[in-house]
Formats: C-alpha cells, structure tokens, sequence
C-alpha cells in the first residue's frame, strides 16, 4: 500500500507525541518538531511506499535529539503489567479460532491510537466484538495445513494476548518464528519483552527485525498482527498469511473496505 495523503499528518502526530513524552524541554520539543516537519517536507511522496522506514527515520530524529532510547519504557510496563492481568481473566482458548479471537483483542493496545491508561479497557471492549472482516475458519485451514509459521509481533502489552495462539501453534507441531523489534520502537515488542511474557522460552525462533513491520518473503504462513505488519507484509507477497488487526487508520480502512476502528482477522492465499 503507497503512502496517501493523511499519512502525513498522521505521522506528525504520532512523532510530536512521542517527543512529548520523550524529553520535558521546551526548546528540544520544538528542535525535534521542526526537523521533523523538514524531513516530512522533504520525503514525503505519494510515490514512495517503504512507510516503515519513513516512521523509523521519524522515531530516530525523536531519540537523537531528546537522548532518549526508549520514550514509552514506562507506559509499556505498566501496560503490560494490566495486559497480564486481563489476559490471565480470559477463558483458555478451546480451538485456534478461539485463541486467534484473543489475540485480536490484544491489538487494542496501540499508544498511536489510544491513550495508555485506556489501552487495556479497549482490549477487553474488542474481545466482545464483532469482526468486519472474519476469515478465521479460512485462518484454521491453513494454520492446520502449515509445518513452518512466521508469527510477526506488533505491541508489547498484546503479547500476553499473542501467547495463547502461540502455545495453540506449539502444541500442534508447528515450527514458530517470532519476529519482533531489534531495538524499542514506539510501544512494539522487542526481546525482553518477548523474555517478560514467557513466549521466547517456548518458540523455536526468535528473530530481532531492525525496522517496523516485516517485509521478507517467508516460506510457510505468516501470521501478521497490527496495521504496520499488515502493510509490509502485504509488500513482500508472501503466498500465505492471516492478518490479525484492529484497523485504527483511515487509509487502511480503504484498502480493506471497512470503517476506522474495525475488527480484522483476514487471509491471503495464492491460487
């Protein structure tokens, strides 16, 4: 998917977001607000579809000028710490359909979108609702069919979330390779976080990806979770792949036909 035209503003808000939480200083926040506008001014192009790494370059300028390596470390933790709880409350998932229901509902918890202190409230709100787009018997076929599963990370607190369809994948056999982030990135999973949640210890794999998203094509199914996986996925054409996400961006919503804010487990399948 190209960048469209409200990516733009987007972005903006995002960055100045995470400026405002990375540094308290006035003259610094506006020093990472104006190169930020520059390097929009100065790459942002219809043309151009590596959104991952516009957002990276983005989220750099924000580190190097306010020498904070990771702005959201405490909201995180304490997002993760409520993910736990709630993810504890939920019912053992009976079937990978189940267990692909709870970890849509972990995406809710998107700081982009949604204030810290509301992230995990909005998961347990998408655990009861209904999907826009639900291909989860198509999801279960092909997770069935499957000897090899790239599962792609999105946000840390979801991985409480993302473990019950993970231990699902284990216990049928399946070789499991989690991708998350190299280094922090906005609220995404990286390692330790991956080490926190006790999914590092049960996977066959674990792969540190250097920017967001993951744009390789894979043999076997992917298992994207969140709209940035579901954008770079889409790009390197894998021949098989569930999309697991809760849509928050407009231009996304295009691309799939629903509203904002909509409910997503979807499947790509060659012929």
């Amino acid at each position: 998917m190209r960048i469209k035209p409200r990516c733009a503003s987007c972005l903006l808000r995002i960055y100045t977001d995470e400026a405002a939480i990375a540094t308290s200083d006035k003259e610094t926040r506006e020093k990472i607000i104006r190169e930020l506008c520059h390097h929009l001014a100065k790459n942002f192009s219809f043309d151009r579809s590596e959104y991952a790494e516009l957002a990276a370059t983005l989220d750099g300028i924000v580190k190097k000028h306010s020498g904070n390596p990771d702005p959201y470390k405490k909201a995180k933790e304490e997002t993760s710490e409520k993910a736990l709880e709630t993810a504890k409350g939920l019912p053992e998932a009976e079937d990978v359909k189940q267990a692909l229901r709870v970890a849509l509902a972990g995406n809710a918890i998107d700081f982009s979108f949604t204030k810290p202190n509301e992230a995990v409230d909005a998961a347990k709100k998408a655990f009861e609702e209904k999907l826009a787009i639900d291909e989860s018997d198509q999801a279960a076929e092909l997770i069935e069919k499957a000897e090899r599963i790239v599962y792609v990370t999105d946000n840390s607190g979801e991985l409480y979330f993302d473990k019950m369809l993970i231990k699902k994948l284990k216990e049928k056999g399946k070789f499991v390779r989690v991708i998350v982030r190299e280094k922090p990135l906005l609220n995404d999973a990286t390692l330790a976080d991956l080490k926190k949640a006790g999914i590092a210890k049960i996977v066959d794999e674990v792969v540190e990806y250097p920017v967001f998203g993951y744009q390789e094509p894979d043999e076997g199914l992917v298992i994207a979770k969140g709209q940035v996986a579901y954008i770079t996925t889409c790009e390197a054409n894998p021949k098989e792949a569930v999309f697991v996400l809760k849509v928050k961006c407009e231009a996304i919503a295009e691309a799939l036909n629903v509203k904002p804010m909509s409910l997503v487990i979807k499947v790509k399948k060659e012929a």
